[in-house]
C-alpha cells in the first residue's frame, strides 16, 4: 500500500469514526489536549493517567468495515494543530522567533515526566533530533503515529506555551480552551455503543461505593461534565458485565484513573485558580513584591541588594545591616508605602484563597525557570530573598521560612528514596519549604513566597521581558 492509499484509508477511517463514535472521537481529542496541559503543569501523575486512557481508547476504537483508527493518529493530528497555533501566537506576542533548538533542548529536560515505560523511547527520539532545523521535524511530521510521537508532540506544545510572555495561569486557560470544546462535543454526542438499558441512578449508586467524587455519586451535576458521563459509563459497563456484583478492583482502578486524568493537577498538589477574584488577588500580591523589587534597583551601590552573588556571604547580621541601610537610603514614605500596600493586599485575601494563591505563585516561579532554562543556587536564592522582606514588616516566621540551612538539614534527614528538596516550584508537595509554609502563619507564607519571586524576577536571565511580565500581571488585576 503506497503512502497516498494509506493516507486515504486513514482519512476514511477518521470520517467513519466521527460518524459512528462521535463521543469516542471527541474524547480522544480532549485527552490529547489535556496531555499537553499536563506537560505544561509538570504533572507526571496526570500524564501517566491520560496516557493510559489514550491506550484504552486506542484498543477500543474500531470502525465498522475494518477501518481501525488508532487513537494515536487522532492525538497526533490535534496536537500538531495545537502546536502550530501556539507557536504562531507565542511568536506574535513576544515578537521573537522560537527556534527548533530551543524547543528540543527544553523538551529533553522534561522527558523525565513521561510514563516510565515510554521514557526511554521518548529520550531516544529527542536525543536523535537535530537542533538546527525547524519549525517542526519533517521526519516526525510524516511518520506513522505511535505513542512516543504523541508524547513528544504534546511535550513540544507545552514547551512552546511556556515561552508565552504572559502569566502562566493565562497560558493555562489558553491550553484549556480546546479541552472545554472537545469535552462539550463529547458530552453532547452519543455513540452507537452507548448503554441505554441501565439507569444513571443505578450507576450512581454503584459509584458511591467505588471512590467516585461525592458530587457525581450524589446526583446529576449542573452543568453536566464529561467526567460525570465517563464515570457513569464505567459503572454501567460493570453493571452490564457483572450484574449483581459489587464494585471490584477493576472498577475502582478505572474510577481513580478517570478522576486523576480529569484533574489537570497532581491529586495531592495545589489546585489551579478558576475564580477570577482569587486570580486577581494572587496577581495583586505578586505585583506588590515586583514593584518593591523594581524600586530597590535605584538604591546606591552601598546597599547590596537584591541579595548575595557568588562569593558573597550574607549572614543574619548582614541582613540587619541591610535593614538599617534601607531605612537610611530610601525615603521614609517609600518604605512605608510598600509595607502599606502589602497590608492592604493581605486584607483582600480571604482565608480560603491563601493556598490557591501560593499555588499560583509557585506555578509562576516554575514557569519562569522552565522558560529560561535557568538553574539557580538555592542557598543564594533563599538568602537573597530575605532582603526583600525587610521593607515589608512581615511576621517573624517569614524570615524563618527563608532559612535555607535549617530546611536543608531537614531534607538531609529524610530517607534517601524520599527525593526531598528544599523547594522545587514545579513539585511543591515534595518540598520541605512547602510543608512548613502551608501549615504555618498564612501571612508569613505569602510574604516568603513573594520575596522568593521578587529575587527571581531580578536575577539576570530568569525572566524574559520583565516589564512585559509585570504589565501582564497588572492587566490581570485591572482588566485593562
Amino acid at each position: 500500500m503506497d503512502q497516498d492509499e494509506a493516507r486515504a484509508r486513514r482519512d476514511e477511517g477518521l470520517a467513519g469514526l466521527r460518524k459512528m463514535l462521535p463521543r469516542r472521537y471527541a474524547r480522544a481529542e480532549a485527552l490529547s489536549y489535556r496531555l499537553a496541559l499536563a506537560f505544561f503543569d509538570r504533572d507526571a501523575a496526570t500524564i501517566a493517567a491520560l496516557f493510559a486512557r489514550l491506550e484504552a481508547e486506542h484498543a477500543a476504537i474500531q470502525v465498522p468495515g475494518g477501518l481501525g483508527v488508532p487513537a494515536w493518529l487522532i492525538a497526533k493530528q490535534v496536537l500538531r494543530h495545537r502546536y502550530n497555533l501556539m507557536l504562531s501566537a507565542v511568536e506574535a506576542a513576544s515578537e521573537q522567533r522560537v527556534t527548533w533548538g530551543q524547543v528540543v533542548h527544553a523538551s529533553r529536560k522534561l522527558a523525565k515526566l513521561a510514563p516510565r515505560a515510554q521514557r526511554a523511547g521518548l529520550t531516544r527520539l529527542l536525543g536523535g533530533m537535530p537542533t538546527t532545523s525547524g519549525p517542526f521535524d519533517p521526519v516526525l511530521a510524516n511518520s506513522v503515529p505511535d505513542p512516543v510521537q504523541v508524547l513528544v508532540t504534546a511535550l513540544f506544545t507545552a514547551v512552546v506555551a511556556a515561552r508565552a510572555p504572559v502569566p502562566a495561569e493565562a497560558v493555562r486557560r489558553r491550553l484549556l480552551d480546546p479541552v472545554t470544546m472537545a469535552e462539550y462535543t463529547a458530552l453532547a454526542s452519543r455513540d452507537l455503543e452507548d448503554i441505554t438499558d441501565i439507569s444513571d441512578q443505578d450507576a450512581r449508586d454503584l459509584l458511591a461505593t467505588a471512590g467516585a467524587p461525592q458530587d457525581v455519586a450524589g446526583g446529576p451535576q449542573d452543568p453536566p461534565t464529561l467526567l460525570e458521563r465517563d464515570l457513569l459509563d464505567a459503572a454501567k459497563r460493570h453493571l452490564r458485565d457483572h450484574p449483581g456484583l459489587p464494585a471490584g478492583d477493576a472498577l475502582l482502578d478505572e474510577v481513580a484513573l478517570l478522576v486523576q486524568s480529569a484533574s489537570g493537577r497532581p491529586a495531592d498538589g495545589p489546585a489551579a485558580i478558576s475564580d477570577p477574584a482569587i486570580l486577581r488577588a494572587a496577581a495583586q500580591w505578586l505585583i506588590v513584591y515586583l514593584h518593591l523589587a523594581m524600586d530597590l534597583r535605584a538604591l546606591p551601590p552601598s546597599v547590596t541588594l537584591p541579595g548575595p552573588r557568588p562569593g558573597q556571604e550574607v549572614t543574619h547580621a548582614k541582613i540587619l545591616e541591610l535593614s538599617e541601610l534601607l531605612h537610611e537610603e530610601l525615603y521614609p514614605y517609600q518604605v512605608s508605602r510598600h509595607a502599606e500596600f502589602a497590608q492592604l493586599a493581605l486584607k483582600t485575601i480571604q482565608p480560603a484563597w491563601q493556598h490557591p494563591i501560593l499555588a499560583y505563585l509557585l506555578a509562576e516561579a516554575a514557569g519562569w525557570l522552565a522558560e529560561s532554562g535557568h538553574h539557580i543556587d538555592q542557598k543564594l536564592w533563599f538568602t537573597g530573598a530575605r532582603a526583600y522582606l525587610l521593607p515589608m514588616n512581615p511576621p517573624a516566621e517569614a524570615l524563618r521560612l527563608l532559612d535555607y540551612d535549617r530546611l536543608q538539614q531537614r531534607a538531609d534527614r529524610m530517607p534517601a528514596d524520599a527525593d526531598a528538596v528544599v523547594l522545587d516550584p514545579a513539585r511543591p508537595e515534595s518540598s520541605m519549604w512547602y510543608g512548613e509554609a502551608i501549615t504555618g502563619d498564612p501571612a508569613a507564607m505569602l510574604h516568603a513566597a513573594g520575596a522568593l519571586l521578587a529575587w527571581l524576577f531580578e536575577e539576570p536571565g530568569v525572566v524574559t521581558d520583565p516589564m512585559g511580565k509585570a504589565l501582564a500581571y497588572s492587566k490581570l488585576v485591572t482588566g485593562i
